[in-house]
């Protein structure tokens, strides 16, 4: 089978070990045929950038791209939530939270599999640098997404987060 055909019929690993082995462990699929990685520097504090980040719940007041959101619990390990991105629900399952630094989970939507990884890191002079890396797996995934409309959903979310960061820190 050719090189497009086993991407675009491409599964990846079980949600378990999605969650268990990857997301875990800070990984996200590298076998992945669409993955992303996009970073902003934004002119807040770590602190200010995570508790946005941190509070799930009120992220479509910062973006319109998320919407219905419904955290079962509070942000913990191994918790859910789930929320409309971009229209698409997705049901989420947090696997790392490291207070100041990182939150991570796998999400479900439809037939497909993700693993989003947001990172906080304090600069030399005080701002902070968001991160977002992600990999997409499912069949036909391929012919429905692209690593170039992933991006551009990324960066349209850093730059979400960089307004309301820098807006409340103001």
């Amino acid at each position: 089978m050719n090189t497009m055909m086993q991407q675009v019929w491409y599964r990846g690993p079980s949600r378990k070990t999605l969650h268990e082995a990857y997301a875990k462990n800070g990984q996200i699929d590298e076998q992945a045929p669409i993955q992303s990685m996009s970073n902003l520097i934004i002119q807040a504090p770590v602190d200010d950038v995570w508790q946005l980040i941190v509070h799930v719940s009120a992220w479509p007041t910062i973006t319109s791209a998320i919407r219905d959101v419904q955290l079962e619990s509070t942000v913990t390990v191994d918790a859910y939530f789930t929320f409309r991105l971009f229209n698409f629900p997705i049901r989420a399952h947090i696997a790392v939270v490291t207070p100041q630094r990182e939150l991570t989970w796998t999400g479900r939507s439809l037939w497909f599999n993700a693993i989003d990884r947001l990172r906080v890191e304090p600069t030399p002079n005080g701002d902070t640098c968001l991160s977002i890396a992600e990999s997409f797996t499912g069949v036909l995934a391929v012919p429905l997404m692209s690593r170039t409309r992933l991006q551009a959903q990324h960066e349209q979310l850093l730059r979400a987060f960089k307004q309301a960061a820098e807006h409340s820190s103001a």
